[in-house]
């Protein structure tokens, strides 16, 4: 009887550096590989293995990296020529077949990666620059739990949620930033200034009015806050060995002026 086990793998600031860096550098040579195919009219795999691997080993590529990106590169033009040849670039002579059958195949670089690490790096550089710390969902199972509109739903399943907190927490640690991971249930229903909870309190998707103490705000901002108030606390109990009461988390009208240097806001 076999077992299937799931295991994810958490890998370590550096690990995760190494990793990212050799996907990056993975790109750039399929996009080196891709021109050099195009030219030559060499586009399968055991041609670009014969003619390209020591070159793409040169490049600093390990065995299985490179030998990946010989396929990635033969399957990509595999692809382009069964679209071809099926007529989805318009008939053979048409203005858009020959443009696509003229061009080299492109690698576009990662854009949620990008996207990430530079948002990572700007959130660090300030918390790090404010003597402040960095508080965070727990993004876990967003896929399952949010429902969106059809136009949405690319966007949702395409970025890299885990990937921007990996970031975040690696960059934070090389920084001597403290980071917070908190639970976002209810955060966005509950009053950042009084603590009153209630699905009613979010009037529209961005509009959030608290039905008790009739604050009006930005309802991003309302989360924002209560996840800041949220972190804070976490981090402090994970100081202090004090027992801290269940309360509801409070937060000020201004995220940015919540009190202690070292303590995480949003």
């Amino acid at each position: 009887m076999k077992r299937i086990v799931v295991v994810k793998l958490v890998p370590s600031p550096d690990q995760f550096a190494a990793l990212e860096s050799t996907l990056v550098l993975c790109n750039e040579v399929a996009n080196e590989v891709a021109g050099w195919a195009q030219s030559r009219r060499l586009r399968s795999r055991r041609a670009l293995q014969v003619a390209l691997y020591p070159m793409v080993k040169a490049r600093g590529l390990s065995a299985q990296p490179a030998l990946h990106v010989l396929r990635k590169v033969a399957d990509a033009y595999t692809t382009r020529q069964a679209n071809l040849t099926n007529g989805n670039y318009g008939r053979p002579g048409s203005k858009r077949y020959t443009a696509v059958a003229g061009t080299a195949v492109a690698f576009r670089p990662q854009f949620a990666t990008d996207i990430n690490h530079q948002l990572s790096k700007t959130i660090v550089a300030k918390a790090q620059r404010t003597g402040r710390g960095i508080a965070i969902e727990d993004l876990s199972g967003i896929r399952d739990r949010v429902r969106l509109a059809r136009r949405q739903r690319t966007q949702l399943h395409s970025w890299g949620y885990a990937q921007l907190r990996a970031q975040i927490a690696y960059k934070a640690e090389m920084a001597g930033v403290p980071v917070a991971v908190v639970d976002p249930r209810n955060t966005s229903r509950t009053c950042s200034q009084c603590g009153y909870c209630d699905k009613a309190n979010r009037v529209s998707q961005a509009t959030f009015r608290c039905r008790h103490c009739q604050w009006t705000g930005h309802a991003d901002h309302n989360a924002a806050c209560n996840i800041a108030a949220l972190g804070h606390r976490t981090y402090r109990a994970a100081q202090s060995t004090a027992p801290i009461a269940a309360t509801p988390p409070t937060a000020s009208g201004n995220v940015s002026s919540k009190p202690g240097p070292s303590g995480p806001s949003s």
